[in-house]
C-alpha cells in the first residue's frame, strides 16, 4: 500500500471482462479512492488498472473470507464491488467486512442455481425459460440447452444433444428459444427503488457480447416484468438479465447475474451508469444521477497489455512500467 493513505474500493476479478469494465470505469469518475483489484490467478488482465492487487482463494474455499477481511482492513477498503457470481454470494452481508453492492445471500444463491432460479420464478409467475433436471427431463423441447446447474461464464453448455437425459443431474436441461437475444441491466436502490434499466440487443463470442445496440423495442414490457422481478426476489444493487424475445414479442428470461455484469462498461458510456449509482449511493451517499440512455452500438475488442522486459513474477499493479497496445 506504501504511504498513500485514502481509502480503497475493491473490484474483485479483474482478471475478467466485467472487472476490467468496472474499473476502466472507476478510473474516469476521479473518486478521491484508490483501487484495489484481486483475482484468483496473476498477472490478469486488469493488473494495469489497479493500484494494488492481490491473488485471492477461490471463493468457495474455507479460507476466503478470512482473507478478505484481512486484505480489507490492511488496505483500508471502503467499498466491495464483486464481480463474479460466488463471490457476489459469499460476500453478501458477510460480517467483519466493507459493505458489498450485492443482493441478499438468498437472492443470490437462487441466482447461483439455474433450476432453482427456474422454479421461484415459477413460482412468482415471473417468465423464464423452461428447465429441468436431467433425470427429471419430460421432453417434448424442439431445441435445448444442457449446462452446469451451478455453471457461470457460458462454460459447459451443450446445444441440441442427442440425449438431454444421459446428463448427471450437475445439469440443468434448459429450453433452447430462437429469437433475438437482449441483455439487461436494472439497478436498484438501497430502499429497493427501481432506478431505471436498458436493453441491448446483442451478439455473443465466446460467452460474451461482442457486438450489441441500444433497443427501445420491448421497453413497455421489460418494465413491469422487471418490477415484479425486484419484489419476487428482494434484489438489490445492480442486476442483469439475459432474454430471447419469441416472435410473438414475448420476452422469456433465461439466466440471471445478480451482480454487475459484462456490458457495465458499455451501458456506461452510453447513460446508463449502474457502476457509478453503486458507488454514489453505497459510498459517497450522494443523489443518484438520472437515467439518460444514448442509442447507439458497442463492438467490442481486444487490446494488449505489454510489460517491457518484465517477467510475470514482476508485474505488480498499475505502476509497473507498461504500454496498452
Amino acid at each position: 500500500m506504501g504511504t498513500d493513505t485514502r481509502p480503497a474500493i475493491l473490484v474483485t476479478g479483474v482478471g475478467g471482462n466485467v472487472g476490467q469494465g468496472v474499473l476502466r470505469i472507476l478510473r474516469t469518475l476521479d473518486l478521491p479512492f484508490r483501487l484495489v483489484g484481486t483475482n484468483t490467478s496473476l498477472p490478469c488482465g486488469g493488473t494495469h488498472l489497479c493500484d494494488a492487487l492481490h491473488k485471492t482463494p477461490v471463493a468457495t474455499a474455507p479460507e476466503f473470507l478470512e482473507f478478505m477481511r484481512d486484505l480489507c482492513q490492511r488496505e483500508r477498503v471502503a467499498l466491495i464491488l464483486p464481480c463474479t457470481d460466488y463471490e457476489a454470494y459469499y460476500l453478501a452481508d458477510a460480517p467483519g467486512l466493507p459493505p458489498a453492492v450485492t443482493s441478499p445471500p438468498a437472492t443470490q444463491r437462487a441466482f447461483l442455481d439455474k433450476l432453482e432460479t427456474w422454479q421461484l420464478c415459477v413460482a412468482a409467475g415471473v417468465p423464464f425459460a423452461r428447465s429441468f433436471l436431467p433425470s427429471a427431463y419430460p421432453g417434448g423441447f424442439p431445441a435445448t440447452l444442457v449446462k452446469p446447474r451451478e455453471g457461470r461464464g457460458s462454460r459447459g453448455i451443450h446445444v441440441d444433444p442427442a440425449d438431454p437425459r444421459g446428463f448427471d443431474d450437475s445439469f440443468v436441461v434448459q429450453e433452447r428459444i430462437i429469437g433475438p437475444e437482449i441483455t439487461v441491466a436494472f439497478y436498484v436502490t438501497r430502499a429497493g427503488r427501481t432506478h431505471g434499466f436498458i436493453a441491448l440487443e446483442r451478439e455473443l463470442g465466446a460467452g460474451a457480447t461482442m457486438l450489441c445496440t441500444v433497443t427501445h423495442a420491448w421497453d413497455a414490457v421489460l418494465a413491469p416484468l422487471i418490477a415484479t422481478f425486484v419484489a419476487a426476489f428482494g434484489v438489490r444493487g445492480s442486476c442483469n438479465i439475459q432474454a430471447i424475445v419469441r416472435a410473438n414479442g414475448e420476452i422469456v428470461p433465461f439466466e440471471v447475474n445478480g451482480r454487475i455484469s459484462g456490458t457495465a462498461s458499455i451501458r456506461h458510456r452510453l447513460g446508463f451508469r449502474d457502476v457509478e449509482y453503486a458507488v454514489r449511493e453505497h459510498l459517497l451517499h450522494q443523489p443518484l444521477p438520472p437515467v439518460a440512455i444514448q442509442d447507439g452500438t458497442a463492438v467490442r475488442l481486444l487490446m494488449d497489455v505489454i510489460y517491457p522486459g518484465k517477467r510475470p513474477d514482476e508485474v505488480r499493479d498499475a505502476s509497473t512500467p507498461h504500454e496498452v497496445f
